[in-house]
């Protein structure tokens, strides 16, 4: 995504939501109390969903269809700047551009996520904790903080509607 001169890396993140409504997060190694969503970079051939899935069995081991259901991709490009130095101005991006997929985790307690990299990357996460919006968006980096609330202006209907058509469907 360019806006102007100014680029962006096209970018997937995965929401996790279990049956509470809460969110998976992710610890990130090497940054104690850094806690945020899976996320990559979506590569030549993908969409933005397909990195999703990709993404989160690399970041996190979890399968969707097997552990996880999609639920939606979100479309709207949400971007952010990376302040300072980092390897996307390196590669000429002034930040990423994020879209998100929302997948539904049939449980309340943690998924059996590996978190050792997989696929050949390099391990992202040395945990990982369900979470709730206020907290996530509370505690995230201060310039993904917009990202975080904008997702969860659009996410948190469609989960709640998501739970509400299960509870449903249970009942039935």
């Amino acid at each position: 995504m360019s806006t102007n001169t100014e680029k962006y890396r096209e970018n997937a993140g995965v929401l996790v939501f279990n049956s509470l409504g809460q969110v998976l997060v992710g610890e990130r190694i090497g940054k104690p109390g850094a806690w945020q969503f899976p996320q990559g970079g979506v590569d030549a051939g993908e969409d933005a969903t397909q990195a999703a899935i990709r993404e989160m069995y690399e970041e996190i081991g979890l399968k969707e269809g097997q552990d996880v259901t999609k639920v939606l991709t979100i479309t709207e490009p949400m971007p952010y700047k990376v302040p300072g130095k980092s390897w996307l101005k390196d590669e000429g991006y002034v930040g990423q551009s994020m879209i998100w997929t929302l997948f539904y985790y049939n449980g309340e307690n943690i998924p059996p996520c590996n978190l050792s990299g997989l696929q050949g990357e390099k391990p992202e996460f040395s945990q990982v904790k369900w979470t709730s919006w206020d907290e996530i968006i509370k505690s995230i980096v201060e310039f993904k903080k917009p990202v975080y609330t904008r997702l969860f202006q659009l996410a948190a209907p469609q989960i709640q509607q998501y739970l509400s058509n299960l509870k449903k469907f249970v009942r039935l």
